[in-house]
């Protein structure tokens, strides 16, 4: 790979439809961003149609800025996966630095999205879940993306989703490294929080801007829409993102779920890896499959391991009715002590935790926190308790009786 040459101020010659790029014939542009146009050309030295990425004119004026595009070419090609677009080379004719591409005829997500509106549930978490597959690899590899966006993901003629354009991708800087963070880079509206915040890069910002790719295909449309750059970078940084209320049929709760996961604000509450979030996807999908050939088992286990998740992060935990009725007896009578109500309490995790949580409320707390089960029913009293009681969840109310017992 030739090294960059001094510029000495001067800008390279604009590209233009019919000219060459050293030995590639320029053909069409095939899109545009902030700082390069992506050309169709004729490589006829190897006889095929090749993708090349040309700087723009502006930002490619001075050594450093070529010395960073050439970093891009090191960085993409230092991973090789099925779903990731290869670079075949990068270089730097009359002061024009260019990297060429295999070409791949197709339409991007933005573009399947702006044709078809919002994706089947099934269709776009099999596209994320490719992906995925190829974030993956590049984090094993040491390179995060960083730009992960619907215009970077090209569908393939056999439908398979390729992440291109890792234009600002970077080393996984050692973590303890002192070396200052980068700039803020990729694009508005598909930032994590910490790349808003000029973070070093790190795999959990592509893992954030892969669940606001995931939802913008749910969706139909971003899940971040502000014409304000800097509201947008705003609410990134400070705000916890949420899918709307209602979306389109077959988005359930367990997928809706997934997709919260990877866009949670702090970084250590998404998933783990790529790979986690991929296999996630892939449970939720063989769920479906269950269900349509009746294989009862994929679905009882996927469900139950998503009842059980969404126990863990829900304030109010589902309770047993003979624990609700026991209390509600209790707490009816005129024998019973405080004690004896506070030790039925601590049998059953749900009545605990609702009740610690009604005493440390605004109404209950006077300074302190209340941490005893016996002090917290002598401020509710009985006819609290037995009002909280009636607020839980029953697990009896499930419809699946079996999911019910196991719980």
């Amino acid at each position: 790979m030739p090294d960059p040459v001094p510029f000495a101020n001067s800008r390279p010659p604009v590209a233009e439809a019919g000219t060459t790029l050293g030995r590639f014939e320029l053909r069409r542009v095939l899109g545009q961003g902030g700082q390069s146009t992506v050309w169709l050309a004729f490589d006829p030295r190897m006889e095929r149609e090749v993708a090349i990425k040309v700087m723009r004119p502006a930002a490619g004026s001075d050594d450093q800025a070529v010395a960073q595009w050439l970093q891009e070419a090191r960085n993409a090609s230092r991973v090789t996966h099925p779903n990731i677009v290869p670079v075949y080379e990068a270089d730097v004719h009359g002061r024009q630095p260019y990297l060429v591409f295999e070409y791949i005829p197709g339409n991007t997500l933005d573009q399947h999205l702006q044709q078809r509106g919002a994706l089947p549930a099934a269709e776009a978490v099999a596209l994320m879940m490719d992906v995925l597959d190829a974030v993956a690899v590049a984090h094993a590899a040491g390179v995060v993306h960083r730009d992960l966006k619907p215009s970077n993901v090209v569908v393939d003629s056999a439908g398979r989703a390729r992440v291109m354009d890792f234009g600002i991708a970077a080393r996984i800087r050692d973590s303890q490294s002192q070396t200052p963070a980068a700039d803020t880079a990729g694009t508005i509206g598909y930032l994590s929080p910490e790349a808003a915040n000029g973070d070093a890069p790190a795999p959990a910002m592509d893992i954030f801007s892969a669940g606001l790719v995931l939802a913008e295909l749910l969706m139909g449309r971003p899940l971040l829409m502000e014409s304000d750059p800097h509201r947008a970078i705003y609410r990134t940084l400070h705000e916890q993102l949420e899918l709307p209320k209602v979306l389109p049929a077959g988005v359930d709760d367990r997928l809706r779920a997934i997709v919260q996961r990877a866009l949670a604000k702090d970084a250590k509450q998404r998933f783990v890896s790529a790979r986690a979030f991929q296999s996630e996807l892939e449970l939720w999908s063989k769920s479906l499959q269950g269900a349509g050939a009746g294989d009862s088992s994929v679905v009882n286990n996927s469900t139950l391991e998503f009842l059980l998740r969404r126990m863990r992060h829900k304030s109010d935990f589902p309770a047993m009715s003979d624990s609700v009725g026991r209390i509600q007896s209790m707490a009816s009578s005129e024998t019973e002590s405080v004690g004896s109500v506070t030790n039925e309490i601590l049998k059953d995790v749900a009545l605990t935790n609702k009740l610690l949580r009604l005493v440390n409320s605004a109404h209950f707390a006077r300074g302190g926190n209340i941490s005893t089960v016996s002090r917290a029913v002598s401020l509710v009293g009985f006819n609290g308790i037995r009002n909280m009681a009636l607020s839980l969840v029953l697990l009896e109310h499930m419809q699946d009786k079996a999911h019910a017992g196991q719980l």
